[in-house]
């Protein structure tokens, strides 16, 4: 490249770019991809091919596409698991982008205009922080523009055998790096179907399904575990989130459609070229608050403007280059996926951003063509630079001063603000140093549970456990159990609501210790607290505590836990008030809707839901909450009395996998009243009503599976259990309890009732630590369902018994 103005311009440009980018580095991710796309690079970069071996159980299934862990495990050999190489290697890539979208604009602007619209890229807030995070984006990007670069040699005929191959390579690949990027692969097989470059096109369409056919046998064939709860993108898109289950796929997808275009509206219309990110901003500035006014005020004379310049854009590229098609063919297929993907999120709007601009230019260049004086066209030129260069200026600035006063000091960042400005701000976590302390103060080797994978970079030494934050109680126990999880981190989302936090407070297995807190971090260790029996209480304290978010939420949840759901509606709606998008409180209200066959609203509330930032957590017990009510319906309706005690049964077994023993219970009862024969669900009744201490219903049940079914395996090792308790209430010596329930241990084990087999045996070593048999009953139900974790961790516990001995 020859050092000309112009150039010398384009390298200022691309340095000033590069140096923002390494003041906008911290040790802090955007998203959880960002750790997933580092443990991954790592993991290839030490030979290990494709798997997160920071988990408990090595997990080989890969969520998102695998080509830009390829494309970082390089710079990994040289820094294993660095994140802050990783980014910077991220940033290189950028700049390159920066590089090539004037390159790509030179074919056909002046050096003027090209460089006018680089630095409109360049200094487009999203695109240093996207850029500066360890994101696929930057490469996508690079391959959109040389893609676009090759085309403009293929409508002259003067491409090499270089970039032929270059092509080749970009379309066989382009959909393991995103798998969106098929919008390309379409683009660019029209085009070439246009220039009857058959041998290519053939190539290159074998090459895409070839690789992505033989990467998703590997991935989904070979290494995905059925239990896993992640889930292919390709699969991921096509299930039920704004409609419940059962729907149409197509009408999901309408929908979705719809809901999702109104989300994105604002930056279609033109907004998204000004966008300010408030949540990397703390504390902003007068003048950044005027701008955002400013700019929300202008909001409808931005559409008008910015609507009719980007449809003019389009229309002049269709009448100067043949290779327009290509361009429309991709803008509208990408924005076409990205409306109706389940997830909202402006970075899959960004990719764009270099197309935007460029139909922009397009656009002014024209206009300005009609305007007779050179002066004229200086002074507009300018101006429109100016208009859309110094919002963005000013809030990259702001983003930029609030990471340098973070990364000085990240532990007493919320202290240099005013009170509440900084306490739940992206900033407020800061996972490195929790990271460092946890490695050297805690047994290498130890499980944590985690919501996000942040941390993993900064602990190496430990093993993680990512929980997703609607996990239902009774299966987040369950994971905390049969893993042998020892701590888990909790960050505060609110108040003084941290995640998790349902869980932990209506947990009836565990109890959890604060051990550590830096800012809005919060790690807790566990502890077994062994009452599976007794029911969720709620103290006269947090009855009357209605002036927190916490109090308000607990309280909520009591009066939902207890069926008063006129009195859990209200205090929900007070939470709501306070904290209007957070999904958690909206989840409340449709179960709410769903135990009160409420119909007529459950579909606006499941529309609300899905709305909501990060509400996709919530998707699957949500399509479980509405399924319970569609089975009760449904029961209704049917006029044969076993079919409608069946649905009543599963919709009873789904309220209490979801955590609700009240309701599942009532549910059941309904269905023994509907079919007085129906044996699974006396079986079912006394089982929900032993563990919640219903002892008279229970012996009826017992009594009446007796008439019913008295050889039924289930009803024997039932009444054995019965047996078993009436004992316990009269013996006193330890031993003899623990040996008790040693025997009801078995017998719940016997018909696979993991759950319980494993409380009554915990309950043996709680009554007489020193019998071993008790501890030899518990190892071996672990080992028996192949929980090695959680089996070791009882070996060890074993050990240190019988030395106390």
């Amino acid at each position: 490249m020859k050092l000309n103005k112009e150039n010398n311009y384009l390298i200022l440009i691309t340095i000033a770019f590069f140096a923002l980018g390494i003041l906008r580095i911290n040790d802090l991710s955007l998203y959880n991809d960002c750790t997933r796309y580092l443990i991954w690079g790592n993991s290839i970069a030490q030979g290990k091919g494709y798997v997160d071996d920071t988990q408990p159980d090595p997990q080989y299934f890969v969520v998102n596409a695998p080509l830009f862990p390829l494309i970082l495990a390089p710079v990994l050999i040289f820094f294993p698991f660095s994140l802050y190489a990783a980014k910077i290697w991220s940033l290189i890539l950028g700049t390159l982008s920066v590089f090539l979208f004037n390159k790509w604009l030179r074919m056909y602007f002046k050096k003027n205009y090209s460089l006018s619209l680089t630095l409109l890229y360049a200094f487009y807030p999203l695109t240093i922080i996207f850029y500066t995070e360890v994101l696929s984006e930057s490469i996508f990007v690079c391959s959109l523009l040389i893609t676009f670069i090759i085309i403009e040699h293929f409508e002259k005929n003067s491409e090499s055998k270089f970039e032929r191959l270059a092509l080749v390579i970009i379309i066989s690949f382009i959909v393991l790096l995103r798998e969106v990027g098929i919008s390309l692969v379409v683009a660019v097989v029209i085009f070439l179907i246009y220039k009857r470059k058959w041998q290519l096109i053939t190539i290159s369409i074998a090459g895409c399904i070839l690789i992505f056919s033989a990467w998703t046998y590997r991935n989904i064939g070979l290494a995905e575990d059925p239990s896993y709860a992640q889930h292919a993108n390709l699969i991921f898109i096509f299930r039920n989130f704004v409609t419940p289950q059962g729907t149409s796929i197509t009408q999901e997808l309408l929908q979705r459609l719809i809901t999702n275009f109104k989300d994105y509206q604002v930056g279609l219309s033109g907004m998204l070229i000004y966008y300010i990110p408030f949540s990397l901003i703390v504390a902003p500035s007068t003048l950044l608050l005027w701008t955002a006014k400013f700019l929300y005020l202008l909001g409808k004379f931005i559409f008008i403007v910015f609507l009719p310049m980007l449809v003019y854009g389009i229309w002049k590229d269709s009448r100067s280059r043949k290779t327009y098609a290509s361009r429309v063919y991709f803008l509208f297929i990408y924005l076409l996926i990205v409306i109706i993907y389940p997830v909202k999120d402006v970075r899959f709007i960004f990719p764009l951003i270099p197309l935007i601009f460029f139909y922009l230019g397009l656009s002014s260049r024209e206009l300005a063509k009609k305007l007779k004086k050179k002066n004229y066209k200086i002074i507009l030129g300018t101006l429109s630079l100016v208009i859309i260069l110094v919002p963005n200026l000013i809030s990259l600035f702001e983003v930029i001063r609030t990471n340098i006063i973070y990364t000085i000091d990240p532990v007493n960042f919320p202290n240099k603000f005013k009170k509440g400005k900084a306490n739940f701000s992206y900033y407020s976590t800061p996972w490195k140093i929790l990271g460092d302390s946890i490695d050297k103060k805690i047994e290498a080797g130890t499980i944590i549970a985690i919501p996000r994978k942040e941390i993993v970079s900064f602990a190496p030494k430990q093993k993680f456990i990512e929980l997703n934050c609607a996990v239902p109680v009774p299966q987040f126990e369950s994971l905390l159990r049969n893993y042998g999880v020892d701590y888990i981190i909790a960050p505060t989302l609110y108040d003084s609501i941290t995640e998790y936090q349902i869980q932990m407070d209506e947990l009836n297995r565990f109890t959890f210790e604060l051990c550590q807190k830096i800012n809005n971090l919060n790690l807790f260790k566990i502890y077994p607290k062994h009452q599976p029996y007794k029911t969720n209480a709620i103290s006269k304290q947090l009855l009357i505590d209605t002036t927190s978010a916490l109090g308000l939420l607990r309280l909520g949840r009591h009066y939902l836990k207890n069926e008063l759901y006129p009195n859990a509606i209200y205090t929900f709606n007070k939470l709501l008030k306070l904290y209007p998008k957070n999904p958690e409180i909206r989840f409340q209200f449709l179960l709410i809707k769903s135990f009160q066959l409420d119909t007529v609203n459950i579909a606006d509330v499941l529309k609300e839901l899905y709305s909501l930032p990060s509400s996709t957590s919530y998707n699957e017990v949500s399509q479980l909450a509405v399924k319970i009510m569609k089975l009760r319906l449904q029961a209704r309706q049917l006029t044969d009395s076993p079919l409608r005690a069946g649905n009543l049964l599963e919709a009873g077994r789904i309220c209490w996998q979801l955590g609700y023993p009240k309701q599942a219970y009532r549910i059941i009862r309904e269905s023994i009243r509907e079919d007085s024969t129906f044996i699974p669900g006396y079986l079912w009744a006394w089982h929900y009503g032993t563990q919640l201490g219903d002892r008279i219903n229970t012996t009826f049940y017992l009594n009446k599976l007796e008439t019913l079914d008295k050889n039924n395996p289930v009803f024997q090792s039932f009444k054995q259990i019965a047996k078993f308790r009436n004992l316990l209430t009269r013996e006193k010596n330890k031993r003899i309890k623990s040996n008790i329930h040693i025997m009801i241990s078995r017998e719940y084990d016997r018909i696979e009732l993991f759950e319980e087999a494993l409380d009554e045996a915990q309950l043996a070593i709680d009554e007489d630590r020193t019998n071993k048999e008790a501890w030899y009953n518990l190892s071996e139900l672990f080992k028996k369902k192949n929980l090695l974790h959680a089996y070791e961790n009882v070996l060890r516990q074993t050990r240190s018994a019988i030395l106390d001995e």
